[in-house]
């Protein structure tokens, strides 16, 4: 529509209510078609502005008549004339204006920047979208089952951490029909632990580190199949603008099954191509010349030979639009699902600490590479965000586990939206890369529904730690000659006093001494003795070791049971070993549990003695003083660099490797 057409001497005509023919919606949301006289198009106002300019009697003439004539509103489909949604206040209609679009989206969503700077990306979303999922839906088309079962899409404006402007045009996935679910929604992703095995695992030391982003992974998953359900959907760009109706041809960001259906285009091309899905990490893809490809949604890590990696990326991009593959150098790092990635070269006889039974490697260059993960770009930013000011005098995360109750003063209102915000985040690193903040954030996380003062404080001491460590990063020596697999288990009897009389669990397990799974968390039920709480701990220590230890296997790695798992409490190794037959824990736990057979399996564990000073799991039971929790820290890192003796916090200057 030419607006102009309306416009007298270059301004906005006085247009008069001839009659209401309908009305849509109920309560604020209420509109009513309006007829304007001397005009033929018909348009829905909200009932606010006619009121505001006069328009009362004709709203009370309408409601009466409709009282008499029940169920009379308007239907889109059927009305003569043009209708279109538009503002009263503004005098006229408005067609789709990106501009305005964008303008109106800018202040919903309390963006930075002008609309030249947001319009570039909104246009190429909306465009993508349009050319690969979206047909358009005419006014003859449209019916009322179509307006009904249509879910809205909604534009998201994001600025990402490089710094690019971002527009996502998604559906609201939660207001999906049922019958749109034809298959299961639940899409597998890859462990961490598995991308930090793939990345320290024993191989080549000429192995090709790499990593790719598929471009609008979702919108090249295959489209639905012209017998699926029709599926349509609506975009109303902004206040004013008429709402725009289409037939879904495929999934799209947003939806419940959008995941699943890219996953599963994406494991069938691989497939197709000669890799295997494993069974125990099916995000896991290798083929017969041992390329192995990780998957995380749209994202993926890979490691083989130089020529295999061509291979691989050439047969990619043929597939699918993708970003340019980074290749792990010293010059070049790899960011992958928000964590960082870097490798140096060192001299061989500069890189010490690496267990005894072990051998390093050199590459084609004559050069040991040492590979690091952290995430400080992204720490540093939330810090920043919420003005952290850094204190010297941290040297642990949580200096009393009684600070969480000194002050039970309930936070309210906003305060605890900050909380729950904060402590999301500091869960995430603790998963990701700050193991030694596992604990304190795990005891903090009891908190989470119904914040109180005193966790808001040691929540804000967690984040002081974190500006103080700043350079904290798992470190690792890549393609060692062989694999070793170094399980750890403790507990705090009764470590969740006062709060509650559980006790806490720890597990620490390394791969070629770098820290590669851990999990700090309480136990779900009162223990009588610290020798039960430490069988409870070792109980739980087998099944992460066993469960990481089958996918080892399929990832190629000579890692076989029994196990070799250290603690520090000589009764839970008399108990795995049936030593005490007429042990008083036996009026605890059931002999016949398959948990307890299998603790007590020699060809599946073998429980060994190491003393609490030495055992890294110790981090993640209790509350460590600074000088205990840098030890640990020290004992869990082992490896380090002559010519650079302690760059990190987490670098042991003085530990004997357990063999």
């Amino acid at each position: 529509i030419d607006c102009t057409d309306y416009q007298i001497d270059g301004e906005d005509p006085i247009l008069e209510v001839e009659s209401i023919e309908g009305h849509m919606g109920k309560g604020v949301r209420l509109k009513y078609l309006v007829k304007w006289k001397g005009h033929e198009v018909q348009t829905y106002e909200p009932w606010q502005h006619l009121h505001k300019y006069g328009a009362k009697e004709v709203i009370e003439q309408y409601r009466i008549k409709n009282k008499m004539r029940t169920g009379k509103k308007a239907n889109l489909a059927n009305t003569e004339g043009k209708i279109y949604y538009c503002n009263l206040s503004e005098r006229y209609i408005r067609e789709y204006n990106q501009e305005q679009a964008v303008k109106e989206l800018i202040q919903k969503q309390n963006k930075k920047g002008t609309v030249e700077d947001w319009l570039r990306p909104y246009r190429e979303e909306y465009e993508q979208i349009s050319n690969r999922r979206l047909t358009r839906l005419n006014k003859d088309e449209l019916t009322r089952e179509i307006m009904k079962t249509a879910i809205p899409m909604r534009m998201l404006l994001d600025t990402k951490r490089d710094g690019r402007l971002k527009a996502r045009l998604v559906a609201l996935g939660y207001r999906e029909p049922k019958e749109w679910d034809t298959m299961s929604t639940s899409s597998p992703v890859a462990d961490i632990s598995s991308i930090r095995t793939l990345i320290y695992k024993a191989g080549d030391p000429d192995d090709v580190l790499s990593s790719i982003d598929v471009s609008v992974a979702f919108l090249q998953a295959n489209p639905y199949h012209e017998d699926d359900t029709k599926r349509y959907v609506s975009y109303k760009p902004y206040s004013s603008s008429e709402t725009l109706y289409y037939n879904l041809r495929g999934p799209i960001y947003g939806m419940r099954s959008g995941s699943r259906l890219w996953y599963n285009t994406l494991a069938e091309w691989l497939i197709s191509e000669g890799y295997k899905k494993q069974d125990n990490e099916p995000c896991l893809f290798i083929n017969d010349k041992g390329f192995t490809v990780l998957t995380y949604v749209d994202d993926l890590i890979c490691r083989g030979s130089e020529v295999e990696t061509d291979r691989f990326y050439k047969l990619l991009n043929e597939r699918f639009e993708c970003k340019d593959e980074v290749i792990l150098t010293p010059e070049s790092g790899l960011s992958f699902l928000g964590f960082d990635i870097t490798c140096e070269d060192y001299d061989e006889q500069d890189v010490i600490g690496l267990n005894p039974n072990n051998t390093l490697q050199t590459n084609k260059h004559g050069k040991v590479r040492m590979v690091y993960m952290e995430q400080q770009v992204a720490i540093d930013t939330f810090l920043s965000h919420h003005k952290v000011r850094p204190n010297k005098k941290i040297g642990s995360p949580m200096g009393d586990k009684n600070q969480l109750i000194k002050d039970q003063t309930p936070l309210v209102g906003e305060e605890i939206n900050e909380f729950q915000s904060k402590l999301g985040t500091i869960n995430y690193f603790a998963l990701t890369t700050r193991y030694d903040i596992a604990y304190p954030a795990a005891r903090i996380s009891q908190f989470m529904s119904k914040p109180t003062r005193g966790a808001s404080n040691a929540l804000d001491r967690i984040l002081s730690y974190l500006l103080a460590t700043q350079d904290f990063k798992i470190k690792g020596v890549f393609a060692p000659k062989i694999d070793i697999l170094l399980p750890y288990s403790d507990s705090d009897w009764a470590g969740d006093m006062p709060i509650t009389t559980c006790s806490h669990s720890g597990t620490m397990i390394t791969l070629n001494d770098t820290p590669i799974r851990w999990r700090s968390k309480k136990q779900p039920k009162t223990s009588n003795s610290s020798a039960e709480a430490e069988i409870y701990a070792l109980s739980q220590t087998i099944g992460e070791t066993r469960h990481l230890g089958w996918k080892m296997l399929e990832f190629g790695m000579d890692i076989k049971e029994p196990y070799d798992i250290y603690v520090d409490n000589k009764q839970s190794i008399s108990f795995s070993k049936n030593i005490t037959v007429n042990s008083k824990l036996r009026t605890t736990f059931n002999l016949k549990d398959k948990r307890i057979q299998e603790m007590r399996d020699d060809k599946i564990i073998n429980a060994k003695y190491v003393l609490g000073i030495e055992n890294p799991a110790d981090l993640l039971t209790k509350v460590q003083p600074a000088y205990k929790h840098n030890l640990l820290l020290k004992f869990i890192s082992k490896i380090r660099i002559k010519t650079n003796p302690n760059p990190n916090p987490n670098l042991n200057t003085n530990t004997n490797p357990i063999t």
